[in-house]
């Protein structure tokens, strides 16, 4: 399955040099490091919510909304991530890539057999 979201970045003005990118990029990304300043932060967190989007709609509905606490994802070899998702009895593995055109960014996650 694939999972793709497009957010646009300009949602994210009111969010700069907040908390919200840490706390984002911590339960959402595990250990990736992101861009500091100003501009890059409000990117990076549109870019978290498309790749969290994105990967909620590869998994088909085995991971619930609400529960992205529990994707992980590694540093990025070319561009893509490799993204992990373990709930009970299940693992469900992704490969995610982002870009960012202009005022948007794509996220698209493909979930691994």
């Amino acid at each position: 399955m694939i999972g793709i979201d497009i957010i646009d970045i300009r949602r994210f003005h009111n969010y700069k040099n907040s908390e919200l990118l840490n706390i984002l990029s911590k339960r959402i990304l595990g250990n990736i490091t992101l861009p500091k300043n100003n501009f890059a932060d409000e990117i990076s967190i549109a870019r978290i919510f498309a790749i969290k989007e994105a990967t909620i709609k590869a998994s088909s509905g085995r991971i619930p909304f609400g529960d992205n606490s529990l994707i992980g994802f590694d540093n990025a070899e070319n561009s893509v991530f490799h993204a992990t998702y373990e709930c009970k009895n299940e693992k469900l593995n992704f490969k995610v890539s982002s870009c960012t055109s202009g005022d948007y960014v794509l996220a698209i996650a493909i979930l691994e057999s």
